[in-house]
C-alpha cells in the first residue's frame, strides 16, 4: 500500500488496490481507514522527523510505518484515537531504524524521546508554549522523564509509584511538585526569550 501525498494539500492522491467481492461495509471501512492513513501524513511525518532528530530519513520510516499500518488495518478499532494508534507504531519503526542505523548523528536517548511522548502534544500545534515545553522536557534527568512517564502517561497512581520507587508518597508528591514547577519556570523562561 502507498499514499502519496502532493505539495498542495488539498490535492491528495491515494493509491490502494480493493479486492473484489468485497461487501460495501467492508469498502467503507477500507475507504475510511484510508482516508484516516491519508490525513495523518503530514503528523505523522513531523512525529518521525522530530523522534529521528531530522528529515533526512523521514521519509522512510514514514513509508516503513505506511506498511505496518496497512497491514494492521484489522486491528484497529474504530472510534479510537487514529493518531495515538498510528503514533505508536511509528515510535516503534523509528526506534527500530535508529537501532539498525548505529549513527551517532542519529542516536538519541531514549528516554528523552519517552519524555516528549508524555506530554502528548498534538503535532499540528505548534504554538510557542507546546515548543517551550518540548525544549523543557529535555533539560530534565532520566529519573525526572521516567517519574513523569509513570505518573502521567502511564497513569500510575503515586502510591504505586512509591512502591516501585522504593520512596514514600510524600517524597515521591514532592518530586512531582518540583518537576512540575521546573517546568513552568523554564517555559516561562523561554517563551520570555522567544518573545523578546
Amino acid at each position: 500500500m502507498m499514499v502519496s501525498r502532493s505539495s498542495n494539500s488539498t490535492n491528495r492522491r491515494r493509491v490502494v488496490s480493493i479486492n473484489g467481492g468485497m461487501d460495501s461495509g467492508a469498502e467503507s471501512e477500507q475507504s475510511e481507514f484510508v482516508q484516516m492513513l491519508t490525513d495523518a501524513q503530514p503528523l505523522l511525518f513531523s512525529y518521525i522527523s522530530m523522534l529521528l532528530g531530522g528529515v533526512q530519513e523521514a521519509g522512510n520510516v514514514l513509508q516503513e510505518t505506511n506498511l505496518v499500518l496497512w497491514k494492521k488495518a484489522a486491528e484497529y478499532s474504530a472510534g479510537t484515537s487514529f493518531m495515538a494508534w498510528a503514533r505508536e507504531i511509528a515510535y516503534f519503526k523509528a526506534l527500530s531504524h535508529i537501532r539498525d542505523q548505529k549513527r551517532s548523528r542519529l542516536i538519541l536517548d531514549q528516554a528523552r524521546i519517552e519524555g516528549v511522548l508524555a506530554s502528548e502534544p498534538t503535532w499540528q500545534d505548534h504554538d510557542d508554549r507546546r515548543l517551550a515545553l518540548r525544549h523543557c522536557l529535555t533539560t530534565l534527568s532520566d529519573e525526572q522523564i521516567q517519574l513523569l512517564r509513570m505518573r502521567y502517561t502511564s497513569e500510575t497512581p503515586v502510591n504505586e509509584i512509591a512502591m516501585q520507587t522504593g520512596k514514600s508518597e510524600g517524597a515521591v508528591k514532592m518530586a512531582l511538585r518540583r518537576i512540575r514547577i521546573a517546568l513552568m519556570e523554564c517555559i516561562q523562561r523561554q517563551l520570555g526569550v522567544s518573545h523578546a
